[in-house]
């Protein structure tokens, strides 16, 4: 991450601060050049490490670098020579602050973490960074199909922060998802987040308004790549909770205790309209653009980190659909449906002696479906929308760091996670048919994570997807799927 200040005094041309790690400070006024350690005066939920000491350890949520010693302070830099100034860089980016969870972004800047942190504010102070992933997807290996491989720039995300001063910033995203956007392209230009927080009463109370992340779960707010094993993203975490769900909210965050953050939104709801039992709730996201807000909804969590390396988290959801939709009877007079929908996650993160684990539970109800799979436009003509009255997932995951004993800076963690979603897990207003059961599926995911560094990883994984139920012929869906990705984020 770069970080650039800049200062003009009356009379001159501005003088500029540069920072990677350290601060690089010219004065076109002197031609000089000199090296500064960083400014200190973030605190720990803001720290970053320097390029010649160890990273902090044991954090669940952070990329997952794992203790290493020290290594011998770098020699000073050489005079400059007469001829023009040299400075001599930090040989790495800082580690990101794993104390916290907190990506590279909020770790070399004050940026907001999702988590609710309230780092130490600097006014004037800009901040960029960002995260890219890149996915080679070879379906259909095992099982029913002809195999199939392609490759995606999946995501390119930019991070642009501001600090107004000690109480007031802004932070934004700006994604680019399948490299290319146009009319005959698959691609999407999207502004993930896009909000301003007052810091109000220290580190207890802040006030959050703009485009958030909803928290739930564990994916929703910490998907950059490099922070998670497995190239494609947990299924609970796509199908159950529609990651990456995002709404306009305004909301207070903060940390009371050392260790218990908080956050809590009134947000714009879901859209009925958008339900099935493929997607899910996914395609019910409004995503801010020109969606309908006639339908209000709350989503709060409550996280706790008791030590170093365990943290839990419970998140809560609850609004109404059904306003945000165009729903119509058969003759077209327009239907009030509530349409409620209330869900529920708890997740837990743990890391020691480079094991690494990780579990989550999500459950979602929806209210008002039988009436809902009546609806019909305002031609009276059915909009064919049918939901589960319940979806339920699960998941839990485990790795190991083969390199922990080594304690080298690079991290090799061979991994397994296995994972249970349903989208029909109830049904109301009809009977069940055969076709339901594929709804549900059971998977196996098998890979390995290499990060060089912390901000790097190189990802491969098997995953085996067994729907529930058979074909037409009695025989099992079962799929294998080979996946290989390169994540990044600095």
């Amino acid at each position: 991450m770069l970080t650039f200040i800049f200062n003009k005094k009356p009379g001159t041309l501005p003088s500029c601060v540069a920072g990677v790690g350290l601060v690089l400070a010219c004065s076109l006024e002197t031609g000089a050049v000199s090296a500064q350690p960083a400014p200190t005066d973030a605190p720990p939920s803001a720290a970053v490490a320097t390029a010649n000491a160890p990273p902090a350890t044991d954090a669940p949520g952070a990329a997952t670098q794992q203790p290493r010693p020290a290594t011998p302070a770098a020699a000073p830099p050489a005079a400059a020579p007469a001829t023009g100034p040299v400075v001599s860089l930090p040989e790495a980016l800082p580690e990101p602050n794993e104390a916290t969870n907190a990506s590279p972004a909020t770790a070399v800047a004050p940026v907001p973490a999702a988590m609710g942190d309230v780092p130490v504010l600097r006014a004037g102070h800009t901040s960029v960074g960002g995260y890219a992933e890149l996915h080679l997807n070879v379906a259909h290996v095992t099982g029913p199909g002809a195999r199939d491989a392609q490759i995606d720039l999946h995501r390119f995300v930019l991070f642009l922060a501001h600090d107004f001063n000690e109480r007031l910033r802004f932070y934004s995203e700006l994604e680019v998802e399948h490299a290319v956007a146009s009319s005959t392209d698959p691609g999407e230009v999207e502004v993930e987040q896009a909000y301003v927080d007052y810091r109000a009463i220290g580190d207890q109370l802040g006030v959050r308004a703009g485009l958030v992340l909803v928290p739930m779960g564990i994916i929703n707010q910490w998907h950059e790549p490099p922070m998670f094993h497995g190239v494609e993203r947990p299924m609970v975490d796509t199908l159950i909770i529609p990651t990456t769900w995002r709404e306009a909210a305004v909301g207070v965050f903060g940390e009371p205790l050392p260790g218990l953050r908080y956050q809590l939104y009134l947000m714009t709801a879901l859209n009925a309209s958008g339900f099935s039992v493929g997607q899910g709730l996914r395609e019910g996201m409004g995503e801010t653009a020109l969606a309908r807000a006639n339908g209000a909804a709350l989503s709060a969590r409550i996280e706790y980190e008791p030590v170093l390396g365990v943290l839990a988290g419970l998140s809560g959801y609850y609004g109404k659909a059904g306003p945000n939709a165009d729903l119509r009877d058969s003759g077209g007079t327009p239907l009030h449906l509530g349409v409620p929908v209330a869900g529920v996650a708890a997740d837990i993160r743990a890391r020691s002696h480079g094991v690494e684990a990780r579990a989550e539970l999500a459950y979602f109800h929806v209210g008002n479906t039988a009436a809902l799979r009546a609806a019909a436009d305002s031609d009276g003509k059915s909009l064919g929308l049918d939901v589960g009255a319940a979806l339920l997932g699960y998941y839990g995951e485990l790795a190991y760091d083969v390199l922990y004993s080594a304690r080298i800076e690079p991290a090799l963690l061979p991994f397994v996670r296995l994972e249970r979603y349903d989208t029909l897990a109830s049904v109301v207003g009809r009977a069940r048919t055969a076709a339901d059961a594929k709804a549900a599926a059971t998977d196996v995911v098998v890979g390995l994570t290499f990060r060089p560094v912390s901000q790097v990883a190189f990802k491969a994984d098997y995953r085996w997807s067994n729907p529930d139920g058979a074909d037409a012929s009695g025989h099992s869906d079962a799929t294998g799927q080979a996946d290989f990705g390169l994540g990044v984020m600095f």
